[in-house]
């Protein structure tokens, strides 16, 4: 889970110093990996994760789609 975590979102290089803000976003970034995965898993062509966040980023739609799963 750390790996991935690390390189989908770069977690290692986050530079938050308080441990509070640090355990959010650890949270955030665990239920953001779940939500892509849960949709990928549905889809019938494969892509990764680290494209599908970008994707949803710029489109709006698709965000909704990920999120109602």
């Amino acid at each position: 889970m750390h790996w991935l975590l690390d390189v989908t979102f770069s977690e290692d290089e986050c530079s938050i110093i308080s441990e509070n803000g640090q355990k959010t976003l650890n949270s955030l970034r665990k239920l953001a990996l779940l939500l892509h995965k849960r949709y990928l898993a549905k889809q019938l062509k494969k892509c990764s994760i680290k494209a599908n966040l970008l994707k949803c980023l710029m489109n709006s739609q698709l965000l909704c789609e990920v999120a109602d799963l």
